[in-house]
Formats: structure tokens, sequence, C-alpha cells
């Protein structure tokens, strides 16, 4: 989904169910040009896309800027407002004990595997 010149791509994404699988391809994410447009591009997915239902598979990721932050709290902003939901999933401890020292696990749905994320979408409709 997202390449950037020279680079291998940052993101995948597929559709499973009516739901937008985003999955990180690195195993950090710190530059802040990349975050940024990765930030745009799931954004527009789902003001212009019609996207309404994402899950962020975090498994990769082992450090992440605090800017990714700002983005997800974004994003969620995005798909409430469209009447969406994201889903947050597979986020590695160290990354994990962030969101909750600053309570974004009271902010985002966040589950410790892809099938069970995938589950609560299907049982909300």
């Amino acid at each position: 989904m997202t390449r950037m010149a020279g680079d291998t791509p940052k993101l995948t994404l597929c559709v499973d169910k009516g739901v937008a699988l985003v999955r990180f391809t690195e195993t950090k994410v710190t530059d802040l040009g990349h975050i940024s447009l990765i930030g745009a591009q799931l954004v527009e997915m789902v003001e212009k896309g019609g996207v309404r239902k994402m899950l962020i598979n975090m498994e990769s990721l082992r450090f992440v800027s605090t800017v990714v932050f700002t983005k997800l709290i974004s994003l969620s902003k995005s798909l409430r407002t469209n009447n969406g939901a994201l889903k947050l999933c597979c986020i590695a401890p160290p990354i994990l004990e962030v969101f909750k020292t600053i309570r974004l696990d009271r902010v985002f749905d966040i589950y410790p595997t892809e099938i069970e994320a995938l589950a609560a979408f299907l049982s909300a409709g």
C-alpha cells in the first residue's frame, strides 16, 4: 500500500469480510515523513475510500515514535465521525505498556490476536 522512493513498503493492506486489515511491514516506525504519509493515506481510505472498519495489526512493530499515537487518534476520530471503528491487535508488550501508561488502552479497542479482533468486528455487525 505505502511505498516510499527506494524503500520497501511500510504497510500491507487487504480486505477481509468488510474489514480493512492493515499490517506494518517494519519493526520500527520513527521517520516523521513516513508516519505523516501513512497517517494521511489511512485517513484518506476512510474519508474518500469509504472504509468503515479498520484493523491495524502491529505484530511486527518493536519501536514506534510517539507521533504514531497521534496519528492513530486522528484515524480513530475520522472513523468514528464516519460511523466506523478502529481496532488494534498484536501489540508487542513494550509498546502496549506505552499505550497503558498514556491511557490509550482506554481509547482503543485492543485485542491480543488478529482472529479475536476480526471476530469482534463480525459480532458487532
